[in-house]
């Protein structure tokens, strides 16, 4: 069986990427030319066949995690969570929205049968996620942060999610130029 938890991505790197996703976007909005904005972490390219076989198989892992969720089936849910995880090299957009929410239901899966060690761990994985456009227009999921509010020793991880998910939602720009 694959590993749940690997350090695809270092903290640091995720929150570097983070400031220079923002500012591109603030390149962007103020209309400076393409050749002169900052620029983005270059996108890891899938053979055809590779790109096939990940939307497929994240295709029906989605649509099976969100029929275990609506029935309460939290075996099925951590499994296909674990299955959708260990298979993100797949994906069109590696590290991002998609494993975030893997992470987060496999997260809540741990959680509800009473692994909390687990539940931290996916929480601390979540956030090593991409900058990419869906992640940044819908947000990061909170679902785990706050179940897990309640743990003391899960409060490490939930700092460092609180720290991905200001910078993803662009706060941290926004707070810079109230102050200048």
């Amino acid at each position: 069986m694959a590993k749940v938890f690997i350090d695809y991505v270092a903290d640091k790197i995720i929150i570097g990427e983070l400031r220079l996703y923002h500012a591109y976007e603030d390149a962007l909005r103020r209309g400076i030319p393409e050749n002169k904005r900052p620029p983005l972490p270059p996108p890891k390219a899938l053979s055809t066949s590779d790109s096939l076989l990940g939307a497929a198989l994240h295709s029906t892992l989605s649509i099976l995690l969100s029929l275990s969720g609506m029935l309460g089936m939290v075996k099925a849910q951590e499994w296909l969570a674990r299955n959708r995880i260990t298979t993100d090299k797949y994906s069109s957009e590696p590290m991002s929205c998609g494993i975030h929410k893997a992470y987060t239901t496999y997260g809540l899966a741990r959680l509800a049968r009473g692994d909390v060690v687990s539940a931290i761990q996916s929480l601390s994985y979540s956030t090593k996620v991409h900058p990419c456009l869906h992640s940044t227009t819908y947000g990061l999921s909170y679902a785990l942060r706050n179940r897990l509010l309640s743990y003391a020793e899960a409060e490490d991880a939930i700092q460092l999610f609180d720290i991905v998910a200001w910078r993803f939602s662009g706060q941290e720009w926004y707070r810079r130029q109230e102050d200048s």
